[in-house]
């Protein structure tokens, strides 16, 4: 039976050096910019149609539509202690 020994386990501190230096993930490269998405809507076009002709999913057609969309505007924080 293995047992669990949480003395062997290696947590880096969130605040070291190598961390606050390296750049900052922001996430993937979008397919489709959001500007195409809008025009595309405002077209009259349906939101399943802009998914399908795309290559995207319905959800990032109803995100990019988002008027409030807080990914747009939300810049990543280092971690604390930087």
């Amino acid at each position: 039976m293995l047992r669990h020994d949480p003395g062997n386990l290696h947590r880096p501190n969130p605040a070291s050096p190598k961390q606050c230096n390296s750049p900052i993930y922001k996430g993937r490269l979008k397919k489709v910019d959001d500007a195409e998405i809008r025009k595309l809507a405002s077209e009259g076009m349906s939101k399943a149609q802009i998914a399908r002709d795309l290559g995207i999913s319905r959800m990032t057609v109803y995100r990019a539509l988002d008027t409030k969309n807080p990914k747009a505007e939300m810049e990543f924080n280092k971690p604390n202690g930087c």
